[in-house]
């Protein structure tokens, strides 16, 4: 028997309740839905508020989705999960077992979150990463490659884990730290301020604070999340451009700015490395630039004792030499 009538609305279908559905009685209006693939007519699953469930999305179960959340893609949510607040979970992740997705949290790609996990505040959990346990994922951090969270640990503030880490236990993540490679932290550790936690590493017990101001420690980062390593303690890194018809390259975010080849540039520089978008010199590898502005790109050589943070996909340095101009095919 359907347990609920779909009224359009625009493009979607405004959901009312046929019969009683959990707490949800018989003449209920719930939220929007694209087609009936979208909310299961079994068990009491329900879509509620202002709530959208569209594209190949599915919610069944006894799963529930409120408020502003939006579920689609190809994403399901089953079992007794909750999406709630301005929540989006979409591409082909699952939400399901009793986890909890909410607030402005995001969950995609083929991301899972399950068992008793929670996924919330601007967090966003991504790629092919697992959230289970009682973990709980929140703040501004950021977990995905095949990274694993469990167990009861908190992984919050700006704080990255990703690759293949696993962190476990009673573990706290948080401020700026970085936890990948196939790093494990565990136990009752906490890795905390700007700590990098890379390849190879194993931390049980203990609060682990590793100072990124400290240039071998900078290097590893670098290693591990760019893979580019220094010759001779340079690295040869790239930066997009305008250049005008007389040969003048311009830099994208301050067009005052003029950078000319075989000649060493320097500006003031935020000396904090915990920060990435702020003053300095801002460079990365190829790829880093492929969807920027600028119709140039330009080879530099940046000297590891100028380089002041590593993150998001990009250098910010204190000093650079440009070299030379380089096209798609020359990297």
């Amino acid at each position: 028997m359907k347990k609920y009538s779909m009224t359009q609305e625009g493009t979607l279908f405004r959901i009312t309740a046929l019969r009683d559905v959990g707490s949800v009685e018989a003449g209920t209006v719930g939220g929007l839905i694209e087609s009936e693939q979208n909310l299961s007519h079994d068990g009491r699953a329900w879509v509620y508020d202002d709530a959208i469930v569209c594209g190949h999305a599915r919610v069944s179960g006894n799963a529930q989705v409120f408020q502003n959340a939006r579920v689609y893609g190809n994403a399901e949510v089953f079992n007794n999960a909750k999406v709630s607040g301005c929540a989006r979970v979409y591409g082909d992740a699952m939400v399901f077992g009793d986890a909890t997705v909410h607030q402005n949290a995001q969950v995609f790609d083929f991301a899972r979150v399950h068992e008793l996990a929670k996924v919330c505040e601007n967090a966003k959990v991504f790629h092919s990463t697992r959230i289970r346990g009682r973990a709980k994922v929140s703040g501004c951090a950021r977990v995905y490659g095949d990274a694993l969270v469990l167990g009861n640990t908190f992984v919050y503030d700006h704080a990255r884990v990703y690759g293949q880490a696993i962190v476990d236990g009673n573990a706290r993540v948080y401020e700026n730290a970085r936890v990948f490679g196939d790093a494990l932290v565990s136990g009752d550790a906490k890795v905390s301020s700007t700590a990098v936690i890379a390849q190879g590493h194993r931390i049980q017990f203990g609060r682990i604070e590793v100072d990124l101001t400290l240039k071998e420690n900078l290097k590893q980062l670098i290693k591990a999340s760019l893979n580019v390593l220094p010759v001779k303690g340079v690295y040869t890194f790239y930066k997009h451009v305008y250049k005008y018809p007389s040969g003048v390259y311009r830099s994208l975010y301050d067009l005052d700015f003029i950078y000319t080849i075989g000649k060493v540039h320097t500006t003031k520089t935020d000396p904090d490395p915990s920060v990435s978008c702020t003053t300095g010199l801002h460079v990365g590898t190829p790829t880093y630039w492929e969807d920027q502005e600028g119709n140039a790109v330009l080879a530099c050589l940046v000297k590891l004792e100028n380089i002041i943070a590593c993150q998001n996909g990009k250098i910010r340095c204190s000093e650079l030499k440009v070299i030379e101009e380089v096209q798609d095919s020359d990297y």
